[in-house]
């Protein structure tokens, strides 16, 4: 009997069916891994259709997709090879490699870094920076401001909110420029903020858009955008003084912002080279299509 159930045992053992996924052998993998790289090469097979799905052309027939997406088990291909994420093909393999070569792996891209701004002494003579903070004194249209002692002249100062001058608080600034950007007309914008219970004259909101839409557009012309891969070109027309002007723009699809602009009073002398070439050099990537009503 002891016999038996030890043949049994080792029956049992024999046929048990063998667990986990499918795995390709190293020399097949490495293959894999080649065609990938060299599909990430050809320029137009991988297209990226949102931050986590591509579509990847067959080498054959350069008319089929196959769609690759970015889940929570890793990429996943539509292909044959994959078989449901079992194995992996050369299409993931493809989105792989273009993934650590392109834009979005920011290599290429300058990181801003946003510094505290250093508190000086307001005295042109003394301009120190030792200073210390020397309580809070209230105001009618503002928040407490807080006031700064300097140690070197004995000199006493309000902080630098980012706003000098201004007899209102920073959060009201903002809000109403916001709403002017969005084409709000300057009484709109007094209406809104008086809903709320701040009472702002409309020659007071003209101040503000003046003086902070210069300082906000020479931001924008040094500013690099990581635009997408369409872009779109176009004309407008219209009169200042009673004056003809055009105006051609390169703006991104995706984010519709205007990449470059040039104003000219005839439209016969246009010459683009200048116009595509400050958007290139404000972009971090060169599109793949643009989009012109054949100027």
């Amino acid at each position: 009997m002891e016999k038996q159930k030890t043949v049994s045992k080792t029956k049992e053992k024999g046929t048990r069916p063998k667990s986990g996924k499918k795995r390709r052998p190293k020399a097949q993998i490495d293959r894999v891994k080649r065609k990938g790289v060299v599909l990430a090469g050809i320029v137009g097979a991988i297209i990226a259709l949102s931050l986590i799905r591509w579509k990847v052309s067959l080498q054959t027939a350069h008319d089929l997709w196959y769609v690759v997406t970015l889940s929570s088990r890793g990429l996943l291909c539509q292909c044959d090879a994959d078989a449901g994420g079992k194995m992996i093909c050369k299409h993931m393999f493809g989105v792989h490699r273009l993934l650590e070569i392109e834009w979005w792996k920011n290599r290429h891209r300058k990181k801003i870094k946003i510094e505290r701004q250093k508190i000086l002494c307001s005295n042109l003579r003394c301009r120190s920076e030792k200073v210390v903070r020397n309580g809070k004194c209230k105001c009618k249209r503002k928040k407490p401001v807080q006031r700064c002692l300097c140690k070197s002249c004995g000199k006493t100062f309000s902080g630098i909110d980012g706003f000098v001058g201004r007899h209102f608080d920073a959060d009201v600034i903002i809000r109403s420029l916001a709403m002017t950007a969005a084409k709000l007309s300057s009484s709109k914008v007094r209406m809104q903020l008086k809903l709320v219970g701040i009472k702002v004259d409309t020659s007071t909101i003209h101040r503000w858009t003046d003086c902070y839409s210069g300082m906000m557009c020479k931001y924008a012309a040094v500013l690099r955008v990581s635009a997408g891969h369409q872009w779109h070109v176009n004309e407008l027309f219209f009169k200042i003084l009673k004056k003809k002007r055009y105006l051609f723009a390169v703006m991104d699809g995706a984010s519709r912002f205007i990449m470059s602009y040039e104003i000219l009073p005839l439209k016969p002398g246009f010459k683009p080279a200048g116009l595509f070439t400050m958007a290139a050099l404000r972009a971090f990537l060169l599109p793949s299509i643009l989009i012109s009503d054949r100027l």
